[in-house]
């Protein structure tokens, strides 16, 4: 139901690690990179709109 309902939403929810322990040299990649690896992808989302049927 949360993704079925959550599907169209221009919010539809968090992502979140958990428990994500990785070597210190990899969480220093990952910190430094990770907006840059999802910025194409939340331009997206911000500019989804709805299909009027």
């Amino acid at each position: 139901m949360l993704h079925d309902s959550n599907w169209t939403s221009r919010l539809p929810f968090d992502i979140t690690l958990a428990n994500f322990r990785p070597d210190s040299r990899l969480a220093e990649i990952v910190k430094r990179y990770i907006w840059l690896l999802f910025s194409k992808f939340i331009r997206v989302l911000q500019s989804f709109t709805d299909h009027r049927f």
